[in-house]
């Protein structure tokens, strides 16, 4: 991932709930690869046609319906066997008002789902929250290169 992208997947909040009785503040790797996040959501036709606001594209996995661009902000609705499995989605970073994270935070919202990033740590699918998250990840980022 490049260092101007921030990466984080959406789960039902639901399938938290149900898994750990509340929405927990983090999870643990095991259980994020090892749950089946989807197994009653059933809105995977109404998400897919939501994301209006990034252009659909082709993907490496023909399971997997993709929206945006590999190197920008993008999407990843991925199935197996027609089973939804996975939401992965990337914002640009290089865009300073990052119209595209507003939308697609609607789109989790509308749908109720939850953020959880990279760490495994669950956020609430809310802009401030989100990029309060994003500018911690950017330091990270910088001290790194500071070294």
């Amino acid at each position: 991932m490049a260092f101007w992208q921030y990466s984080f997947w959406a789960v039902p909040k639901h399938a938290l709930v149900s898994r750990y009785g509340n929405v927990p503040k983090k999870i643990t790797e095991d259980d994020f690869n090892e749950i089946k996040w989807f197994y009653e959501f059933g809105q995977e036709d109404i998400l897919i046609r939501g994301v209006n606001y990034l252009e659909k594209n082709k993907h490496w996995d023909k399971e997997t319906v993709f929206f945006g661009d590999y190197d920008k902000d993008c999407i990843a609705i991925m199935f197996d066997d027609k089973e939804l499995i996975e939401i992965k989605l990337r914002v640009d970073l290089r865009n300073s008002d990052l119209p595209i994270l507003h939308s697609m935070i609607r789109s989790l919202c509308d749908r109720d789902l939850i953020i959880i990033d990279e760490d495994m740590n669950v956020i609430d699918p809310r802009s401030d929250i989100l990029i309060q998250k994003i500018n911690i990840d950017i330091s990270k980022k910088n001290s790194f290169f500071k070294r």
